[in-house]
């Protein structure tokens, strides 16, 4: 089952997250700013974002204790006026019809003044906006092409956990928060995310497959995004993004 085997990875796979220095510190408080801002937001429009698409199964009785799924991480090209671009794939237990936790993790992928990409592997747990980083995983693990695998666990010897690790060459980074958060977490949300954050009037243009994406509930049952859980990127009236599923998948196109 989805829960054992998370556990299973999280236990063996050392623990390699390290704090962020103040320049990422900066960095992510931007980020975990605009992620509540969206939670506000999407609280009143459960199926419509200004920058994020994906799919959300919320249900106040699941008690969800794991969400997991695996995406290859994509390849960009040169865009006319892309600078500072930034794209964000994570998934989450919480942060909608539950708002006073969430345990988030995933992958930032930036393009900066030069054109340049890079990669960085967080997670965090709201609220208190602790948050981890990973510089040397990043740079040994995460490219273009890599089969990512992300999961979160509600608990694990009591406390929240994550695991982000590469399909690809077997590479990972297990996290726990070490402490029981209070408030605890809902159980209520799994979600799975594409967040595109604008730069200008240029968003990234990219395609993400969720492959697998599957969260267990309280009661040991193993449940998976439907269109009728798709949420798309929407401004001004115009949808930015399309998202899809399958059985087996969630497919969101920028």
């Amino acid at each position: 089952m989805l829960l054992p085997i998370l556990l299973a990875k999280i236990l063996f796979v050392a623990g390699t997250l390290a704090m962020p220095s103040a320049e990422i510190q900066s960095q992510n408080i931007n980020r975990i700013s605009r992620r509540e801002e969206f939670i506000r937001r999407q609280a009143a429009s459960p199926f419509h974002s200004s920058n994020w698409a994906g799919a959300v199964i919320s249900n106040q009785t699941a008690n969800f204790q794991g969400v997991t799924g695996q995406f290859v991480v994509p390849t960009f090209t040169a865009v006319s006026g892309l600078r500072n671009a930034y794209i964000s794939i994570w998934l989450a237990i919480d942060g909608l019809t539950c708002t006073t936790a969430t345990i988030k993790a995933g992958v930032d992928i930036e393009i900066n003044d030069f054109g340049t990409v890079s990669y960085l592997v967080w997670d965090e747990y709201l609220p208190g906006q602790y948050l981890t980083e990973s510089t040397t995983f990043t740079a040994q693990v995460t490219r273009a092409g890599s089969l990512m695998n992300v999961g979160v666990l509600a608990s694990v010897l009591g406390t929240p956990s994550t695991i982000i690790e590469n399909l690809t060459n077997g590479e990972g980074a297990a996290d726990g928060r070490g402490f029981a958060p209070s408030p605890a977490l809902c159980g209520a949300d799994a979600i799975w995310a594409v967040e595109v954050w604008e730069t200008g009037d240029v968003r990234v243009p990219v395609t993400v497959e969720w492959q697998n994406p599957q969260a267990q509930t309280g009661d040991v049952r193993i449940v998976s995004p439907g269109s009728e859980n798709v949420v798309n990127t929407v401004e001004n009236g115009v949808a930015l993004s399309s998202c899809s599923t399958t059985a087996t998948s969630l497919t969101c196109s920028f």
